[in-house]
């Protein structure tokens, strides 16, 4: 009895000895509560539910929640903060827009998402403008830059310079980069044509109703030029950039990585995004320094792993098809091809990739032409190619509306994306059986087609340069460039790549 009641009196003294002011505590963080929170507003946004405020515009009235148009720009948080009378007022009317696309501002309020696209896109960006939706508004300019052509590129630039936007710039110098197909499709005769600075001073008077002048200001001439990615020349190493720059004909040497450069790049804000070993480097053209993006990729070994660029993405084919995010520093997985291949050519066009043909399963054939839609990560099979097109192992640049694709210099065959349809191929040169390995680009309104190698075992001593002119459909050997001193040979490895950028000079 006694030894039950020392067991119960020890009990007590242990209780009595635990400090009470301890205080345990853990965070509960749910990161799909604010989301989920504006989903439900959204809900009752669209069944005018708890609503306080009313939008009328042009007689359709958009039920809404102040909180959230205050929030969400600062045009309503400076009308509810400062005492206007909207402010006290059940209905507000706004004149500035249409219904239309106030819904598609109100979608993007509610949720962060809303569909933008040619139809749209330039009453959105005047919208998001007028209320200070920053974010949304230079979606909408990029979306516009992205996907601009000889038809568009004219009162594109006149909006952004009456929006005092920088991506006015971009415009300018597509106009410039297009010259001879903006000039037709403003209906002059080429062969009328005085200096292109004339034709710049009439295009810039054409924007003096957008209260912006350019007084004393000349047009800026860009010196583009080629950039090549993933030659090999004696005692060079494989981690050289070159570039031949068409005003002079002239092979450079522009950059050295530490590493070795795996071929396929980019373009993004005028800097070269190229794989380095198993990751992305940076050059920057203004800076010209290098800067590591990321240090390893899914497939980064692959050597045959193509890089197309929409938007702020790099998405990668020939290993499995995904994406990195340039904006959010991260992989993305995305939709799987319908047929996964290598050996193909993929191209960007009006904001979706399109893959033409390569190999499935290491050796078979495929003449399947592949379109994927970023935005809704969706792929279409839209066609295949013609018998007489080459199905793999082939080259492929945009210039304008139309697709251009080859495998050697001997046929060009064109393409319609926009009614997937094949134009007539444009006759090459003879075939040169001591050419291969070929890669293009478009720079200064012609496409640069670029080779040189007999065979792995017999390297060259010339760089062939083609130029095919789409206006006159005529391909011709433009140069060959003697491998400079003292370098007596060169090869072209097969992931080698080439891309347009600006010096500054």
């Amino acid at each position: 009895m006694s030894s039950i009641l020392e067991d119960q009196i020890l009990m007590k003294a242990e209780v009595e000895e635990t400090p009470y002011n301890i205080v345990v505590s853990s965070q509960v963080n749910d990161l799909d509560y604010s989301s989920s929170r504006l989903d439900e507003m959204n809900v009752a946004r669209k069944k005018s539910k708890l609503t306080d405020v009313v939008l009328d515009v042009g007689g359709t009235e958009f039920p809404c929640h102040k909180v959230v148009l205050a929030t969400s720009c600062t045009y309503f948080k400076g009308m509810f903060d400062s005492g206007m009378k909207e402010c006290q007022q059940r209905k507000i009317s706004i004149k500035a827009i249409e219904a239309t696309t106030m819904g598609s501002l109100l979608d993007y309020f509610y949720t962060g998402k809303t569909t933008i696209t040619s139809c749209n896109v330039q009453s959105v960006l005047r919208a998001a403008n007028f209320f200070q939706v920053l974010t949304l508004r230079d979606k909408c300019a990029k979306f516009l830059i992205t996907n601009m052509n000889a038809e568009t590129c004219l009162d594109i630039w006149q909006m952004m310079v009456s929006l005092s936007l920088s991506f006015s710039e971009q415009a300018k110098i597509y106009v410039l980069d297009h010259f001879k197909l903006v000039f037709k499709q403003i209906g002059k005769e080429l062969s009328k044509v005085t200096p292109k600075t004339t034709l710049v001073s009439k295009l810039e008077g054409r924007l003096t109703s957008s209260d912006r002048t350019f007084e004393n200001q000349k047009p800026r001439e860009t010196n583009n030029v080629v950039c090549f990615i993933g030659a090999v020349l004696d005692g060079q190493k494989a981690g050289d950039i070159n570039y031949f720059n068409p005003i002079n004909n002239a092979w450079s040497h522009l950059t050295t990585n530490t590493s070795s450069l795996k071929g396929s790049a980019v373009v993004y804000d005028n800097s070269i995004v190229t794989r380095v070993s198993k990751g992305i480097h940076t050059f920057n053209m203004d800076t010209r320094e290098w800067n590591i993006e990321v240090d390893e990729l899914i497939d980064g070994d692959r050597d045959e792993l193509k890089m197309i660029l929409v938007d702020e993405r790099i998405y990668f084919i020939g290993g499995r098809f995904h994406a990195y995010d340039l904006n959010k520093k991260r992989e993305v997985l995305v939709e799987p091809m319908l047929k996964k291949v290598e050996g193909t050519c993929a191209v960007a066009y009006g904001g979706k990739i399109y893959v033409f043909g390569g190999r499935y399963m290491h050796y078979k054939e495929t003449e399947m032409i592949q379109c994927y839609d970023p935005n809704s990560d969706t792929w279409m099979h839209v066609g295949d190619l013609p018998e007489e097109v080459p199905k793999k192992d082939t080259v492929a640049v945009v210039f304008d509306q139309f697709i251009y694709l080859f495998k050697d210099a001997s046929t060009i065959y064109v393409y319609d994306p926009k009614r997937y349809e094949w134009l007539r191929a444009i006759p090459g040169l003879e075939t040169d059986t001591y050419h291969g390995r070929y890669t293009a680009t478009v720079c200064n309104n012609k496409i640069y087609i670029i080779s040189g190698i007999i065979s792995v075992y017999d390297p060259i001593h010339f760089i062939y340069i083609y130029t095919l002119d789409p206006f006159e459909g005529v391909l011709e050997l433009t140069t060959k460039i003697k491998v400079p001193s003292p370098y007596s040979s060169i090869s072209l490895r097969p992931d080698k790549h080439c891309v347009t950028v600006r010096l500054q000079s």
